[in-house]
């Protein structure tokens, strides 16, 4: 392993005659320990409230997907029954008017025939698809 120190002459360093000094806070053992165990803890928290902050995320992401489902599935019923009704009642409808439409149809045909006169000769086709008429 190759350490480097880069040095930056500052305001922070003392020159005394050709020697230049830095400060340097040196830690004793227990104030290492207790500096590392803190640091530790604090990481160690850290991740705890991230890795909880992920397991909320996930159970929210999928307790809005279960409820927009079922919320989209309640609502394609209730169109569907509604769509169902309307088509059902237009077509009641539809029956009746095309009842009243065939008994008018059938109501003014045949005052049209009583109203028409009797025609005297009838035209037929014969099997060389001539035209014959009879009296």
């Amino acid at each position: 392993m190759f350490f480097i120190f880069i040095f930056s002459f500052s305001s922070s360093f003392k020159m005394s005659g050709a020697k230049c000094e830095r400060p340097v806070n040196r830690y004793q053992p227990p104030d290492w320990h207790s500096r590392n165990s803190k640091l530790a803890s604090t990481a160690r928290n850290l991740r705890d409230q991230s890795l909880h902050v992920r397991k909320e995320s996930q159970l929210l992401k999928v307790e809005t997907d279960t409820k927009t489902k079922w919320q989209n599935y309640e609502n394609n019923v209730r169109l569907s029954e509604r769509y169902f009704k309307l088509v059902i009642g237009n077509f009641s409808v539809l029956v009746s008017v095309s009842a009243e439409i065939s008994v008018s149809i059938h109501i003014s045909v045949s005052v049209s025939v009583q109203a028409q006169p009797k025609f005297r000769y009838r035209f037929r086709l014969n099997r060389n698809f001539g035209i014959s008429v009879s009296v």
